[in-house]
């Protein structure tokens, strides 16, 4: 009797607590800091709230720095509020308020009461001299102070007549230590200057703030007198931006960046691998401070700033972290857990860095094998027992934020109680998982087992069933087998309890037509659909949301048509951009509804804005820096920016635009761009994402100082006159007006005899393109070359050299079929024939010259050559036009240039095919093989074979259609005439056909003998076979010869059907050569393959004795005798001697 009424006392205690309620803090205590600090001699007080609920009388207590404060006068707790009066410094530090009642103590949040003490600024005086145009620093004197100084609210520099000092392009003040920085310093900034620094001091009586103002002792700077023309200064970052964490949301975030030198640099700025903050970020202080508004995650990364200085840069770089206050991912709340179990207790914040803490009743948990601390923030209590029932707290912080969440852990002993029973009729769905409800409760925990139809449920059955701790089970791919009534029993020592419901299958509502990602432009109107199968007895609800709310804009229109439903936009916007979500909610019987749902992103995008503030810096003769701030990608990243250019062009001029570069990266801010002097330069930009090309921005006009000339005169040729041996003909491309780089451009014609170790000899020509050199010395090589001059002075470079032989006559006719292809992002093959020039004029082609550009061809470049047909270019720029031209040149000199062939580097085709070749096994039928290209820039899919008979005008064609494998790499001929054919085969692959490779092939009315081979080998003949592939009248006559000797009949004149020969006559242990050729009624012949043999070796000759194994174990043998008998004597003599020693001793 006595042990139910114990027992009855515990249940009923364990069901009291569910009833009750453990101290929940309601009024978390707030931070008093930063802006909100309290100032030390404050007289008034400050009030921490603190305030709960729960059952029973709740009482307050209060730590600071983890220690309980003790109550006096100054400080007080009234209500939970922490009341401190007369704020002193040791009053600073961290604070957590505690709630308590019966069922024990939960904790705040911790918070920071910062007090602040205000020094006077340092009185230390500084005097600086520096030259003019340098730079000076003057140090106001705030950092050094002690940690508690509140950071200035405002800073600023007075001069010796108590004038404000501005901030301009060579004054700056430092954002955080207030110094004043001389970028460059002028003689009229010669003076005393003071730091004056105001604070703000809060007062948490009255919630407002009161300023104080402290100025530093005078500091002086003295800027020399120059003594010489305008210096320059290197430009140098003196003060960089520092890493830093920004607060997700915070409104203002400051990156600093001051450069010195001069002339006085410009500062631009930009965030490396992505793009600037779209509409949240400006440019001030003259280009030192890059701000960053209402701080986003994607803000985080490495931000650049490039301080550009005449033709010097220098850089500096930070990196911004972006902090997330401390947010729940999952708080603890009250729970009720079954004696005798492990209980884990999940706790999740969302965050930076996150790291938690744990107590129970205020104390503070420490890991051990009863509480396992997890840094996911879980905690797991193992085998509860009645003394664990208490308040626990989790605690989620980082360096900025934390955050507190308490619970009551209610410890059950108490007999099995179903709280979730299955439904009278269960709805399963024929294919998914279903969930038998019977959530129990009870302590110790429950053990459950489940009937079906009167069955036990065997639970081993994993792929099939899964019981789950709180009782409920899971059915896997429900069948209509499991249809049926089930049953659930559950029983502790305490008592058992059961409850049942039947189940039946139904078809599933899925999705047959789900929601994909797409992509719309603006404004252009978009349709979303989806598509449902379902129960026929069921019914259903269609209903759409973007980013988890209800579609309730005017301009969308939903309907249903059957099982489809249509989300209608008839036009669009950059906003409309989000998850879209078509729901179906199926009506279950007893259930309720049970929602399915299909999601995708659409992204509503267009071309990017154009680029606003584009403007140019620090111009000089042969450069300048352009910048600009990225306007909005629209949704569509950025892939490029493109600056295109015009040069000495008015407004209404026809010009064309050329290309600068197009391939500026996205997150770039600015661009260097090299110019030629004296010139007027019109620039545009535009961005690119993946939608298309931003409107151009409005030009930029500016011009380029005079400069002497950078380049020399393009495609400088040079040919021995032909009527006149004393006489040297020159060619070149005058410079252009670009490239004149001042006033009064002129040419430096400089030469000598080769032959001759001299000085070049030079004369002053015109710029008009060609000059006749006399004078020069007949049957002499000589060396020439150019180089331009102006106003300024001689150019930077010279042309490339050429030698001119007089009296010899250059090349007269020029390389034909000339052809370029792209073969790389930066590369070009080029082609020509050289059958048409062979001996020009009787003088051997000593090589080519191929000239090429891309806008300017008076500064063309120029690529000297051997005798070859084929060039391999690289370096070239992508994306840009080029054009080509190639002439030969010998001894004499020069050819005419060929016509420009011109291509864009872009859209790569397939390089040449190896390993052509060709053969004939019958008659009239060729054969021709290769291998694929190892530069197929992209899948083969045919090769085309061109081919013509020399000598005939008439030519056919072939080609060969490829898979996308291109595996097809032979080719069979048939009825081919007889002659010499030319064959050439390119690849192609999407772009285009490739680099061609052409051969010649003889068809013969005869077919060469192949596969030559000796079957029998003897001392004194050998057993000859080979093969023809037709039996066209041809015959055979086999020849051999020793090493160095010519090849001699051995053979008669062999019927067209024999196939073997057997050669006599030989000699013994001697290597031979052999081949046969075909012979026909036309006197052509042709020949097979050779082959080397060694007859063997006469039998009286007999073995080799140095070779055999005797012979050779007698040496050695013969050897070890001689060296063991050297050994013995000279042992035998070595004691002799010892003996004679020792008689003479004893003597």
């Amino acid at each position: 009797m006595m042990k139910r009424s114990l027992l009855a006392f515990v249940l009923a205690t364990s069901t009291l607590a569910l009833t009750l309620h453990s101290p929940t803090i309601t009024i978390q205590p707030i931070d008093f800091m930063n802006e909100h600090a309290i100032y030390s001699t404050s007289s008034g007080k400050v009030v921490i709230p603190c305030q709960a609920t729960g059952s029973g009388n709740i009482t307050y207590a209060w730590r600071h720095n983890g220690n309980p404060i003790q109550l006096d006068d100054r400080i007080k707790i009234l209500d939970g509020n922490l009341s401190v009066a007369n704020i002193t410094a040791s009053d600073d530090g961290k604070y957590i308020c505690l709630a308590s009642n019966l069922y024990g103590t939960s904790i705040s949040r911790e918070v920071t009461l910062q007090v602040s003490v205000v020094h006077s600024l340092r009185n230390i005086s500084e005097n600086i001299i520096q030259s003019s145009y340098g730079s000076a620093r003057l140090r106001c004197q705030i950092s050094n102070q002690t940690t508690r100084m509140p950071k200035p609210s405002q800073i600023y520099w007075t001069a010796g007549d108590d004038s404000r000092v501005p901030e301009t392009t060579s004054i700056a003040i430092n954002e955080y230590d207030g110094d004043l920085i001389f970028i460059a310093g002028w003689q009229n900034n010669t003076g005393s200057y003071k730091c004056n620094a105001i604070f703000k001091l809060f007062d948490p009586t009255t919630g407002s703030s009161t300023k104080i103002k402290l100025t530093g002792v005078a500091q002086h700077v003295y800027f020399k007198i120059p003594t010489s023309a305008t210096p320059s200064f290197a430009p140098k970052i003196e003060e960089g931006p520092t890493d830093i964490i920004a607060i997700l949301g915070q409104v203002r975030v400051i990156l600093e960046c001051i450069s010195t030198g001069y002339p006085i640099p410009t500062i631009l700025w930009q965030k490396k691998l992505g793009p600037l903050p779209n509409n949240r970020y400006s440019i001030e202080k003259f280009g030192r401070h890059l701000v960053l508004k209402y701080i986003q995650e994607a803000d985080a990364g490495e931000y650049q700033c490039i301080a550009f200085s005449g033709f010097k840069q220098v850089s500096a770089s930070a990196k911004l972290r972006v902090a997330t206050d401390s947010r729940w991912k999952a708080s603890i709340t009250n729970t009720n857990q079954p004696i005798g179990s492990d209980f884990i207790w999940p706790c999740s914040v969302s965050g930076f860095d996150i790291k938690y803490k744990w107590y129970r009743n205020g104390q503070r948990i420490s890991g051990s094998p009863q509480y396992n601390l997890h840094a996911n923030g879980s905690l797991t209590i193992r085998h509860l027992s009645p003394s664990d029932a208490a308040v626990y707290s989790c605690q989620g912080y980082n360096n900025h934020s934390n955050i507190v969440s308490s619970g009551y852990l209610n410890v059950i002993v108490a007999a099995p109680t179903f709280i979730k029973c299955p439904y009278t009729q269960a709805t399963f769905f024929r294919g998914q998982n279903a969930t038998l409800r019977c959530t129990v409760t009870g302590g110790p925990r429950p053990t459950v087992e489940y009937t079906k139809n009167g069955r036990t449920i065997d639970r081993q059955l994993h792929n099939k069933y899964t019981a789950q701790l709180n009782g409920n089970l899971i059915i896997h791919h429900v069948q209509d087998s499991d249809a049926g009534v089930y049953k659930c029993i559950a029983s502790n020592r305490y008592g058992t309890a059961e409850v049942s419901g039947s189940a039946v299958i139904k078809i599933a509502t899925t999705f047959t037509k789900s929601l994909t990602k797409t992509f719309v432009r603006r404004p252009q109107g978009f349709i979303l659909s989806c598509q449902i199968q379902k129960d026929p007895s069921l019914n259903v609800v269609f209903y759409w949301q973007k980013e988890g709310k209800n579609i309730t804009t005017q301009k969308a229109v939903l309907n249903v048509h059957g099982l489809t439903t249509t989300l209608t936009y008839s036009s669009s916007s950059l906003g409309d951009s989000g998850r879209f979500s078509c729901f179906v909610a199926t009506h279950v019987p007893f259930a309720g509804y049970e929602t399915q749902s299909s999601s995708a992103m659409l992204t509503v995008h267009d071309i990017p804005d154009s680029p606003s503030d584009f403007r140019y810096n620090q111009v000089n003769a042969s450069s300048a820096v352009l910048s600009w701030l990225p306007g909005n990608s629209n949704n569509s990243p950025l892939l490029r920016y493109g600056l295109t250019y015009r040069v000495n062009s008015n407004r209404l001029s026809n010009d064309p635009w050329r290309v600068a570069i197009n391939d500026v990266p996205p997150w770039a801010t600015f661009h260097r761009v090299n110019l030629s002097p004296y010139n007027y330069y019109h620039f545009k930009l535009i961005a690119i994402n993946g939608v298309g090309s931003s409107k151009i921005t409005p030009s930029l006009i500016f011009h380029t100082d005079v400069d002497i000339p950078y380049h020399s005169p393009g495609e400088f040729r040079a040919s021995s006159g032909t009527a006149d041996g004393a006489i040297i003909e020159i060619r070149y491309k005058p410079l252009s007006r670009d490239e004149m780089n001042g006033p009064h451009i002129y040419n430096r014609l400089e030469f000598k005899p080769q032959a001759i170790s001299s000085s070049w000899s030079f004369i002053n020509i015109g710029n008009n393109g060609s000059y006749r050199l006399t004078g020069v010395l007949e049957n002499t090589v000589y060396k020439l070359r150019l180089r331009p001059f102006n106003d300024i002075g001689l150019g930077k470079e010279w042309t490339h050299t050429v030698t001119v032989k007089t009296g010899v006559a250059a090349p007269t006719l020029i390389p034909e079929h000339f052809q370029v292809y792209v073969i790389g992002n930066d590369s070009v093959k080029l082609v020509w024939s050289t059958d048409a020039l062979g001996n020009s004029m009787g003088t051997k082609i000593i090589g080519y010259r191929i000239s090429y550009w891309t806008y300017d061809q008076s500064i063309a470049k120029t690529q000297t050559l051997g005798d070859v047909n084929v060039a391999t270019m690289n370096h070239l720029k992508h994306n840009f036009s080029y054009h080509f031209r190639i002439n030969a040149f010998n001894c004499g000199g020069d050819g005419l240039l060929s016509q420009t062939v011109s291509q864009y580097i872009s859209r790569s085709v397939p390089d040449s095919i190896s390993n052509f070749t060709s053969s004939q096994m019958l008659s009239h039928q060729l054969i021709l093989q290769w291998l694929a290209p190892a530069i197929t820039n992209g899948i083969i899919q045919s090769y085309q074979i061109n081919y013509k008979l020399i000598g005939n005008q008439s030519s056919s064609r072939k080609t060969i259609a490829k898979n996308t494998t291109g595996n097809e790499t032979s080719a069979i001929l048939n009825n081919m005439k007889l002659g010499i054919y030319q064959f050439t085969i390119a690849a192609r692959n999407i772009h285009g056909y490739g680099v061609p490779v052409t051969i010649r092939h003889k068809v013969a009315n005869i077919l060469a003998p192949i596969r030559l081979a000796a079957t029998t080998i003897e001392r004194t003949f050998i057993h000859l076979s080979w093969t023809v592939g037709d039996i066209i009248g041809q015959v055979f006559v086999v020849q051999y010869k020793l090493s160095s000797y010519l090849f001699k009949n051995v053979s008669g004149m062999l019927g067209p059907e024999v196939r073997y020969y057997t050669v006599t006559g030989l000699a013994p242990s001697t290597t031979y050569t052999f081949r046969i050729f075909a012979l026909s009624a036309s006197h052509l012949d042709l020949y097979s393959n050779e082959i080397n043999v060694i007859t063997k070796p006469s039998e009286s000759m007999g073995p080799i004795l140095h070779h055999q194994t005797w012979f050779i174990a007698l040496l050695i043998s013969f050897g070890g005798l001689i060296v063991i008998s050297v050994i013995y004597f000279a042992y035998i003599r070595v004691v002799q001697i010892n003996q004679n020693r020792k008689e003479r001793h004893l003597i």
